[in-house]
């Protein structure tokens, strides 16, 4: 029922329709006293509400609307009643679309400080709660004829890929989206051929297909698999059983009411795509200098959706460019960062066009509950065409199989799961608990725990580059800027109020890196954290094969490369970053190598696989022409699980751990700016990265070029310069960091000169027991006469 209600409210397009039945609906809702106006002369009012109490009357305006431009069309209508010279204490918002709760609290805040009026929002939940409940017969009397519009509906294939003429894909999508949408996805999505083939027969409704046809079809999508005809006729069966198709002689046809199910459910998250739009493109409306048209608008919104299919595909990518032997590995996000600026800044240009880039990357990092959902079903979606086209037989996800698969923990995955903090742990920890639940060999080499204490015992040297200036990064900056997981996880614990600000980084760093005795004290702390059945292996016992010298050093050339040039290998010293290449390279040709069999075409094919975050590996197969069957990022093999109903990880956990090259490219272009003015002292945590971009590009950045940060000095007409600048643009001085630092730092000095009088003192006594008694007279006095 509630997908033949969101059906319904989403083709509303007459007015006095919908004026009728929000008047009714406000009626449900409390408002009985409520007096429809509309028409010509109302002002801008579709309804009032009038109170009187014993002090002060206030009147309620209501706004009905169908119109997506929230924020353009409320602006409109109070300033039309404001030049109308009609009091109102309230504007009461109703709308048949999705207005997600982060947007409503911006809104509500919005029209406050511009106008000083209360604004109550009543949109999509609100109506589909009144229009559920049977007993008011809103609905029926409303919407006499939905059964007929539904059966001629079909969702636009176009808001689903990037393609329009590849109508098989965007029939795989609906189908995807419809399993993932039901409440029985957990057992449906175990039957992925099922799946594909009720998408090839979905493809030609309302006509029967011949079942010759299915089978050219689905060759066609993954070719040279021997078990389609085999399959196909169990497969059909089950599919009629299921009431999901309907046979005749040697042809099928999907079933009248599983289509139009079909088409809800896909209905639905397309609504839900479009809110994520709205939010993106309002988001980058915000921090625009100048208004902007409605065909500008309209423009921005589909440049958005289409930016997002672009990220949301590179996921399916990402899975077949790793397994498929027709494509050649190579980490997917990297080429598709350009793809999505072109989408962004197609005809609005590109000043707009970043803002909608960094507008998408700040919802990446961090999406609001409606936004998780939209992303959710979008991502695993695309994780499971990657399945269907290239793997719909799943033989390499029996129980079987999974207890002759070895997991490898790299160094960066490891210690997600060892701090809490950091938003991917719960994943981290939720993938190793699904993985030991298959009964496959989950495995931490000593190499990695070894680099773990490393982490630890360097990210002393992360912490004093921001120093104080830690907790003035905005959060999506910080989840990015701060490469050691261990800082990370100290910024996020005070920002989300686990710890105490006053909290010193050594004191926190003291639950992971015991100087004394490092490697025995973390090998601890990952028992600690880590479910039971982990094993402890040094990289040698895992392959005891043959590598050629020769190979070794190839290998290790390249990740030298990568290692020395990424944004930690900057900051260690030539030595270091030989230590970290050596670890990466045996553990590359280890796996490598154990995987010589691995079964092509078929998702996670081989026997032994890293779990890692980077995607050096994949960078290295690429170069050297290797079939990468050795790494799988965490985000990439809990999306796979997920999809097949093995993992039941939170949407949250899921969606907040997503790669984020956005976000990655955003930073890197302003990272030099943001760098200086958080080192300068500057506090940015309430910025959002377009407004961050806008602030930097049209304000701060000219007065930055001026400032040197060898002889920078908060006496020097530069400084001056730029904190008059940046307190106008709404950068203020993080003085709360700054007197943390003072702070800190007086006292590190008293207990300095304490300590100085300290050993003076026993330096003193020491003498005197030296010189004996006959002198200790002379002595004190003299330790006196110092004092003075």
């Amino acid at each position: 029922m509630s997908d033949i209600i969101d059906f319904a409210l989403s083709t509303i397009t007459d007015y006095i329709g919908f004026e009728n039945l929000a008047t009714e609906v406000m009626q449900e809702e409390g408002f009985h006293d409520i007096k429809p106006l509309g028409g010509v002369g109302d002002y801008g009012q579709d309804a009032t509400v009038e109170r009187l109490y014993a002090h002060k009357r206030e009147k309620y305006v209501f706004q009905y609307t169908v119109d997506k431009n929230t924020y353009t069309k409320l602006i409109g209508t109070i300033d039309k009643l404001l030049n109308n010279n009609i009091d109102f204490h309230t504007i009461i918002y109703v709308t048949s679309t999705t207005i997600s709760s982060s947007a409503q609290t911006d809104l509500i805040s919005k029209i406050r400080k511009k106008y000083h009026k209360t604004l109550v929002i009543y949109e999509r939940k609100t109506f589909k709660s009144v229009l559920a409940n049977s007993t008011n017969t809103i609905f029926v009397r409303h919407f006499p004829d939905i059964e007929t519009q539904i059966a001629a509906f079909s969702a636009n294939i176009d808001d689903l890929s990037l393609d329009d003429k590849n109508q098989i894909e965007a029939e795989l999508l609906k189908v995807n989206l419809a399993f993932i949408h039901n409440d029985d996805a957990q057992n449906v999505r175990k039957h992925v051929f099922d799946n594909l083939t009720f998408s090839v027969i979905n493809e030609a409704y309302p006509h029967y297909i011949a079942h010759q046809t299915v089978v050219e079809k689905l060759d066609a999508i993954i070719p040279g698999k021997d078990y389609i005809k085999n399959k196909l006729s169990a497969t059909l069966t089950r599919l009629q059983k299921q009431a999901k198709i309907e046979l005749k002689e040697n042809s099928s046809k999907v079933a009248d009411k599983q289509h139009q199910e079909i088409e809800l459910n896909t209905n639905d998250c397309l609504e839900k795509l479009d809110a994520l739009v709205h939010d993106i493109v309002q988001m980058a409306q915000d921090s625009h200098a100048e208004p902007l048209s409605d065909d500008t608008i309209r423009r921005a919104k589909r440049n958005a959706k289409r930016a997002l299919i672009v990220y949301f595909k590179a996921f399916g990518t990402e899975i077949t460019s790793q397994y498929s032997s027709e494509a050649k590995s190579f980490p997917v996000f990297q080429k598709s960062i350009s793809t999505i600026t072109d989408e962004c800044s197609r005809q609005v240009g590109d000043r707009l066009g970043n803002l909608i880039f960094d507008s998408i990357g700040e919802v990446l990092a961090s999406p609001s509950e409606e936004q998780i959902e939209a992303l959710h079903y979008l991502v695993l979606a695309h994780v499971t065409n990657a399945i269907m086209v290239l793997d719909p037989n799943l033989k390499e996800f029996q129980a079987t199989k999974f207890s002759q698969k070895t997991f490898i923990l790299d160094t960066d995955f490891l210690i997600n799961c060892l701090v809490p903090d950091v938003d991917e742990y719960a994943l981290a920890i939720q993938l190793v608990k699904d993985l030991i639940a298959l009964n496959a060999t989950v495995v931490i080499p000593d190499s990695s725990i070894d680099e773990c204490v490393l982490h630890a015992k360097y990210s002393v040297r992360t912490y004093n580059f921001f120093n104080s200036s830690l907790l003035s990064l905005p959060e999506p900056v910080a989840s990015e800027k701060i490469y050691n997981a261990f800082v990370r996880g100290y910024y996020f614990s005070i920002k989300r109020g686990k710890i105490l600000s006053s909290v010193n980084y050594q004191t926190y760093l003291y639950n992971y890196y015991d100087p004394d005795r490092p490697e025995a004290f973390m090998k601890e702390v990952i028992k600690t954290h880590l479910p039971e059945g982990i094993h402890f292996k040094n990289v040698a016992d895992i392959y005891s094969g043959y590598i050629s010298d020769e190979e070794y050093e190839s290998v290790f050339s390249e990740v030298l490369k990568l290692t020395a040039g990424s944004k930690k290998g900057r900051y260690r010293d030539e030595e270091e970053n030989k230590a970290y290449a050596e670890v990466d390279t045996s553990l590359f040709l280890t796996t490598l190598h154990c995987n010589k069999d691995a079964v092509k075409d078929t998702i996670l094919g081989g026997s032994h696989y890293l779990i890692t975050d980077s995607g050096r590996y994949r960078i290295i197969s690429s170069i050297l022409d290797y079939k990468d069957s050795v790494s799988t990022r965490p985000q990439s093999l809990m999306s796979i699980l997920t999809s097949i109903g093995i993992s039941s990880i939170s949407k949250v956990d899921l969606i907040k751990t997503l790669e984020n090259p956005i976000l990655m490219h955003s930073m890197e272009q302003h990272w030099d700016d943001i760098g200086k003015l958080i080192k300068l002292g500057f506090d940015l945590s309430n910025m959002t990265l377009p407004r961050l971009r806008v602030t930097m590009e049209d304000k701060l950045h000219e007065h930055l070029t001026k400032i040197d940060m060898k002889t920078a000095s908060s006496d020097s007409a530069e400084f001056k310069e730029l904190l008059a600048v940046a307190e106008e643009a709404g950068v203020p001085l993080y003085l709360a960091g700054q007197a943390m630092e003072a702070k800190l730092k007086a006292k590190e000095k008293t207990i300095k000169e304490l300590k100085n009088d300290l050993a003076a003192k026993n330096s003193l006594e020491q003498e005197i027991e030296k010189f004996g008694k006959r002198r200790q007279k002379y002595l004190r006095r003299y330790a006196k006469n110092l004092k003075k």
